[in-house]
């Protein structure tokens, strides 16, 4: 553990471990020898050989122990196993290792590569680099070094024979000859921990102190040591750490000097260090009912003496009794705000207002962290350990606070995080993404619980309760009297005031009521004036009348030199943090010459980490208040001219801090009161950029605040659109589609027609996501005819291309084409670029519906082409993404992959999250096309939590319903359901009645499957229902085709007959080959089971002719088994054979369980009919352990009565008659009619048994 702290503390700016991975090493670090401790099975083992094979020993236990004994998840339980298998020098670490050792080593594989392994970690997914974590490991290990290391190797533990054995401890010279050859290599490591002392890590170096007394002698055999075992472990980390940034070039032996150095300066990097090391095995065990490892303060400091907070305490008191959940109390620091929490937590004590109340400070432990939030909570949870809610949270930060907040909520507690400042950025975000994600749900949680956020910078979260349920509180007062003397004496030791009278202090305090910035004013005051003493202020009567805080402005203000007068008056109007170098350009001053003072004046405050000096607000206030309009104006406007200048060209704007230039012409045309010159400025930055960026909260805050003061009716118009921009981004449909009504109304009265168009074309967009594409259609009509009126060409190209997204989600494949076609000749008329572009790529989508792959990549290829030429990365980003689907389809899986990933990259760049969520969605469908479900299931969840984080509510039901299919595959039925109706709360909520459609057709296929035949008609009829009233055809061909399948196995195969004719109907006018396949070939099975093989025949032909045309795999391994089940019925039994194994083989390759039962119950049936009554038990047995472990009830049921055939034909009567009862059981409990029909032939039927 030190060696690690050690190295970490020296490279880990250059490793960044994040907290997964350092928990991983921790965790090796205590595990990874545990291969030398055999357990019961390996206690005969030959201890040579455990010593050689260790590592790969400490993997297996580690895998098979039970959790009692490690307690890890299982997740991380074999990433630890497979870090501490590779820390053995006996391992390769790289490929080029694996090559040139080869023969020499014990395992023939390398640790996975750096970023192979993603866990979702809290709400969040992160990277784990195991072969990192071997190579520090590995290194760490070997250089763990020193005498108190050899009683690690006593060699009794390797058997030597007892006279080898005495001679050990007789002699520390004992000849290596008389050592076997097998134990040279311990006698090196003895004699190596023998002669070390300690070891240090320094730049490219291991540096070692020997231990004193150091002969020559020792000192060649410590130096062969090192060239025969140290170095030679670290030759094998080198390569992967060089990855990093970390080159370790030597080990060097330290001389007495260098030594007394290097421990001078561990000693003071160290300090207190040996705590935290000696608490970390506590960290990592959940069993402690108190985690102090992890919780700072569970109460404030005391602070005595506390005075003068009256009104502030009523307004906190006031909050703790109000509905607000939050309340951040800001002020810059110094001004007592610890002080007034910690007299309000003494209070709630006293009237015992609340059961818990839970202090963390930043100051007190380096940083607050969501774990250390939590830890804290979970602290006072009487009936739940710490280790059960953990266990039973799973791996959703949602489900983890839900849990948490639930066990709590007999009880009322308030969370006090002081010092908050760290977390906030210069735009007021919380940079801990963890931290923002526990208070966002905080705001949404029932109850009365509150925290308090105690921070010198204001913050903001873009969520819709910030604004109704946070409160503010900003502080200005001052200190208590202790504190005030305290500080004079501190910060007036230049001025001689340590030695001063403590009554004159007292006195000093009293009269400026202890506000920071006067007792600084008074030290400021004497510095620049020497013949001044401290008395002389206080008994000038003028200084503390009514307006103290002023009159010691104005005192402190005659001492300054006109050139700091002027800086201060830049800083002020610039109102924001800046470089010596811009402060110094902007207002031609020699700035270097003043800041010193103004810093230790506190009249600036200076940034040390950044180099950049902003204003106090005190003295802000102060300037504000006395500088003149007519200047202030000046200043603003040269600020402007000079952000002008200094703003780079609109077509090399990548990120924020691109147009944050902008953004601060836009504040300072706000300041002079040019609303819309400063709304002109927003309209060139929110909607291309900001929006697309992110900061929708930003343009919102913006936009807000100079609405009421606009004029002209074309910008207020515009400007309410851009707020229903802002909210339809957060997902809030009905507060955008306010603002876009209002913005039409303004337009409309105003007779702005061309105002009018785009505000129309915004409803009908909204409605469109909201699943109302009735509503969709018709508004948008409404704008495109506007747009024609108005011969607004670019408009009507737009709202075509809209239109065409509206049929296209209709399944109305033909119409979308002709308006995107329309979309694009016009955008090709006007020579516009980008929506040539965009229309090419929704062709390329409707190509790609219709199973047309080849024009689809075509069309694809040129929107990318187009893309690239304008740098527009968004739609780079979204052709890339729509590139990887279509290779995905073609089946080249690599080229897919490589497409996909691009396009998160791209996303990542210009933080396009929407864009994220889709490609981690087709990431996830990649991994799940070729059986990688566990990556699928990663990349969904990845694109789910990234949904939520931008709150698409949307995306967020389709993405519950992808991972409900993943469930649903690999047989989890039960969370499959589970999930999907959580998909269905939410699309409810929002009415997003394309998803509900979606869904109930989904979850009637599922309960199809399990049997559930009443549950499924009803959820198939609903969705053919909301389908109806959409008028969407997307969706109608495959719920008609399931309920086909449902009448079919029900026997009522005229209504069967007519849901798939009018299925492949559908399936024809919309171009859905997908749909058309299984449409096809369900209607082939329904006339095979008629007797009309001929036509049964063409059906399923045309079914796998159209499945390898579009390369969906899935359908070609389906009608594969039914082509051959058609041979059967047509005798031909070689040939049904041959296509029954091939069948199988597809369905274990893609690994598609409720296939695999079907062949297997075929290839029972077969063999039962033929007599091999093993052969058909065989197949049997599979199909039923396989329809049990997925709970497919239809054929659990079927095999049971299979089953019991051949118990009764082998004579085994009593457990054929409990094989039958239990199938007839289940038939009888699905209602499937084709099932209890057979059940009643059986001669187990009641009256046919004697008989």
């Amino acid at each position: 553990m030190k060696v690690t702290a050690r190295f970490l503390y020296e490279y880990d700016n250059f490793l960044q471990l994040n907290d997964l991975e350092l928990y991983c090493l921790i965790a090796s670090i205590w595990l990874h020898d545990i291969g030398m401790s055999p357990s019961h099975k390996e206690e005969t083992l030959d201890p040579l050989y455990v010593r050689k094979m260790h590592s790969l020993l400490s993997l297996e236990r580690i895998k098979q122990e039970p959790k009692k004994l490690i307690r890890l998840e299982e997740e991380i339980k074999y990433i630890v196993a497979e870090i501490c298998l590779f820390h053995s020098s006996k391992t390769a670490l790289t490929e080029s290792q694996l090559v040139k050792l080869k023969g020499s080593l014990i395992w023939d594989d390398v640790p996975r590569s750096t970023y192979d392994i993603r866990v979702p970690y809290f709400n969040d997914v992160v990277y784990i680099r195991p072969r990192l974590l071997a190579a520090i490991l590995r290194l760490c290990d070997a250089c763990d070094l020193g005498g108190r290391r050899i009683s690690d190797i006593e060699i009794k533990e390797e058997s030597i024979h007892k006279n080898l054995y005495k001679s050990w401890y007789r002699s520390e010279k004992i000849s290596e000859k008389a050592l076997e050859k097998d134990f040279k290599e311990v006698w090196k490591h003895y004699n190596l921990h023998k002669l070390v002392k300690d070891v240090y890590f320094k730049g490219p170096y291991i540096l070692i102190e020997p231990r004193p007394a150091f002969s020559t002698e020792e000192k060649n055999m410590l130096k062969r040591g090192i060239d025969e075992l140290l170095t030679h472990d670290i030759e094998s980390t080198v390569e992967v750490l060089k990855e990093f940034g970390v080159y370790i070039e030597d080990v060097k032996i330290l001389s007495p000097s260098e030594i007394d150095k290097i421990k001078n300066e561990y000693s003071l990097r160290f300090k207190d260090q040996s705590t935290i090391v000696e608490n970390m095995p506590a960290s990592l065990s959940f069993e402690l009912k108190k985690q102090p490892f992890y919780i700072a303060h569970l109460s404030p400091p005391p602070v005595p003496n506390f005075i003068n907070r009256e009104k502030e305490i009523r307004q906190i008191k006031d909050f703790l009794y109000s509905d607000k959940k939050i309340l951040q109390i800001h002020g810059p620091g110094g001004y007592g705000k610890t002080a007034l929490v910690s007299k309000i937590i003494e209070d709630i004590k006293k009237e015992k207002s609340f059961d818990h109340v839970i202090y963390l400070s930043n100051f007190e432990s380096n940083t607050i962290s969501l774990e250390k939030i939590l830890f804290a909570l979970l602290n006072h949870i009487e009936d739940y350990s710490t280790e059960e809610i953990i266990k039973e949270t799973g791996q959703s930060l949602e489900n983890k606070l839900n849990l948490i907040f639930m066990a709590l909520a007999r009880k009322k507690f308030i969370v006090v995080l002081d010092h908050f400042e760290y977390f906030i950025n210069k735009e007021g975000d919380i940079t801990d993404e963890a931290t923002k994600r526990f208070l966002n749900y905080f705001l949404r949680c029932e109850g009365d619980d509150k925290i308090i956020i105690v921070t010198r910078r204001k913050f903001f979260l873009e969520s819709d309760y910030f604004f109704n349920l946070t409160q503010e509180l900003k502080i200005s007062g001052g200190l208590s009297e202790k504190h005030g003397i305290e500080y004079l004496k501190k910060e007036g030791k230049r001025v001689g005031l340590q030695k001063e009278d403590e009554d004159i202090l007292r006195r000093a305090v009293q009269l400026t009521q202890g506000i920071p910035k006067i007792l600084n004013s008074i030290i400021s005051i004497l510095m620049r004036n020497p013949t001044l003493k401290i008395k002389d202020i206080i008994d000038n009567r003028r200084l503390f009348s009514e307006k103290i805080l002023k009159n010691f402005m104005n005192k402190e203000f005659s001492y300054l030199e006109d050139k700091e007068k002027e800086i201060l008056e830049w800083l002020t109007i610039m109102d924001r943090p800046v470089t010596e170098k811009e402060l110094s350009s902007l207002s031609g001053i020699e700035v270097d010459k003043y800041l010193s003072s103004l810093v230790k004046d506190s009249f600036i405050e200076f940034d040390i980490s950044q180099k950049l000096f902003y204003i106090s607000p005190v003295i802000k206030e102060y300037i504000n208040e006395i500088l003149p309009i007519e200047k202030k104006i000046i200043l603003h406007k040269k600020i402007i001219e000079f952000l002008k200048k200094n703003t780079k060209p609109s077509d090399e704007w990548k990120n924020f801090e691109d147009v944050e230039p902008m953004l601060q012409i836009f504040y300072h045309r706000v300041q002079i009161e040019e609303y819309e010159e400063a709304c002109r400025i927003l309209n060139q930055i929110d909607f291309d950029y900001l929006f697309w960026w992110g900061y929708g909260g930003l343009i919102l805050q913006s936009r807000q605040k100079i609405h009421k003061y606009l004029k002209d009716p074309e910008l207020i118009s515009l400007n309410l659109r851009s707020i229903g921009n802002v909210y339809l981004s957060f997902g809030d449909l009905e507060k955008a589609l306010h603002y876009y009504s209002k913005a039409l109304e303004y337009a409309h009265s105003n007779g702005l027609k061309h105002c009018e168009g785009p505000a129309l074309s915004n409803i009908g967009y909204t409605y469109y996501l909201k699943g109302d594409i009735e509503k969709a259609e018709n508004f948008i009509q409404k704008a495109l005819k506007l747009a024609e009126i108005t011969e607004n060409k670019k408009g009507k190209a737009n709202r075509l291309r809209l239109l065409g997204e509206i049929y296209l989600k209709k399944g109305m494949l033909e119409k979308a084409e002709d308006f995107f076609s329309k979309s694009l000749s016009l955008a090709s008329e006007l020579n516009m670029l980008k929506d040539i572009g965009r229309s090419y790529m929704e062709l390329g989508l409707c190509f790609e519906k219709e199973g047309k792959i080849s024009k689809a990549t075509s069309f694809y290829l040129k929107s990318l082409m187009i893309a690239k030429q304008e740098n527009d990365m968004r739609y780079i980003g979204l052709n890339l993404l729509r590139l990887g689907n279509v290779l995905l389809l073609e089946g080249k899986i690599q080229q897919a992959q490589e497409y996909l990933m691009k396009s998160i990259d791209i996303f990542k760049k210009i933080n396009y999250k929407t864009g994220l969520v889709e490609s981690y969605q087709s990431l996830g469908d990649l991994y799940y096309w070729i059986d990688e479900v566990e990556k699928g299931f990663e990349n969904y969840v990845e694109a789910l939590n990234i949904a939520k984080n931008i709150k698409d509510i949307y995306m967020e039901c389709k993405l519950l319903t992808k991972i409900a299919l993943v469930n649903r595959y690999s047989g989890s039925w039960e969370v499959a359901l589970n999930k999907y109706k959580e998909a269905l709360k939410l699309a409810e909520n929002k009415n997003y009645t394309d998803l509900e459609e979606l869904i109930l057709g989904k979850m009637g296929e599922l309960y199809y499957l399990t049997g559930q035949y009443i549950k499924s008609e009803k959820y198939i009829k609903k969705a053919l229902e909301i389908s109806k009233q959409r008028k969407d055809f997307s969706n109608r061909s495959e719920w008609l085709r399931i309920l086909g399948d449902l009448y079919r196995d029900s026997l009522k195969y005229t209504e069967a007959k007519q849901c798939y004719k009018k299925s492949i109907e559908i399936a024809n006018k919309i171009k859905n080959n997908y749909q058309l396949v299984d449409c096809l070939g369900m209607c082939g099975i329904l006339l095979m089971n008629e007797g009309n093989l001929e036509e049964a025949e063409k059906h399923i032909k045309e079914a796998m002719k159209l499945s390898l045309q579009i390369g969906d795999k899935w359908s070609q391994e389906y009608w594969v088994g039914w082509f051959g089940i058609l041979y059967l019925k047509k005798s031909e039994e070689a040939t049904f054979l041959k296509f029954l194994d091939e069948a199988l083989r597809l369905a274990d390759m893609l690994n598609v369980k409720q296939h695999k039962i079907i062949w297997y119950n075929k290839l029972g049936e077969y063999f039962l009919n033929k007599k091999q009554f093993e052969k058909a038990e065989e197949y049997i047995s599979n199909s039923l352990d396989l329809a049990e472990e997925i709970g497919y009830t239809y054929y659990v049921s079927l095999n049971y009565y299979l089953l019991s055939e051949i118990m009764r034909i082998k004579g085994e009567l009593e457990k054929a008659q409990l094989l039958y009862e239990k199938g007839k059981d289940l038939s009888e409990r699905i209602g499937c009619e084709y099932l209890k029909q057979i059940f009643k032939k059986s001669i187990f039927q009641e009256g046919k048994r004697e008989k």
